[in-house]
């Protein structure tokens, strides 16, 4: 059982504060926005990290939704409140076909991530060219520390930072939002 299995459940608990789940609303509205801009009928989307599968529940379009979670419970839940296919796994390491993903979601989890760029690279890989990325990070400040987790590293980095780590692997910018507590960033593989 790894850490993240014993702490899910409190993770999803301090989601619901009243002050929290505002600044949830926003961040959901901006992903929706980001969203809106794909056509997603009929494509497979990966969220990795997928927690209780609130991003994916963002998603309106049919198209095949697939979790992937370190904890698992987490992905029992995902699958529960989604009818989402779960795997648990490390964002590291996915047991995805390369280019066999439409649009990979990474929603709050790259600034806990030990290995960066071993976990942007994995995401790429999965990624069929023209498919998309919809990446997430937490800019330093009040609302990134609210986020913090007792025994997790956390580094919290501006959008113009993730993306200067995305370029290396020749993906474009779409489209980003800044938020207080997220910057979101649609990425294009070439």
């Amino acid at each position: 059982m790894s850490l993240w299995d014993v702490e899910a459940p409190f993770y999803r608990m301090i989601r619901h504060f009243p002050g929290l789940r505002r600044v949830l609303a926003v961040e959901h509205q901006g992903l929706r926005t980001l969203l809106s801009e794909l056509k997603l009928h009929g494509h497979v989307v990966l969220d990795v990290g997928c927690g209780d599968g609130e991003s994916l529940r963002l998603i309106e379009t049919p198209c095949a939704r697939v979790g992937v979670d370190r904890s698992r419970w987490f992905a029992a839940r995902t699958r529960r409140l989604t009818r989402a296919m779960t795997v648990v796994a490390d964002s590291a390491a996915l047991p995805c076909r390369s280019t066999s993903i439409d649009l990979v979601l990474c929603i709050g989890l790259l600034e806990y991530s030990r290995h960066l760029s071993a976990t942007l690279a994995e995401l790429v890989r999965v990624t069929r060219p023209g498919g998309h990325l919809l990446l997430t990070c937490s800019p330093a400040g009040l609302m990134t520390m609210a986020r913090r987790l007792p025994g997790h590293a956390m580094t919290p980095m501006t959008g113009e930072t993730l993306i200067a780590r995305c370029e290396p692997f020749g993906l474009h910018v779409c489209a980003q939002q800044r938020l207080r507590s997220q910057h979101q960033v649609l990425l294009r593989k070439q």
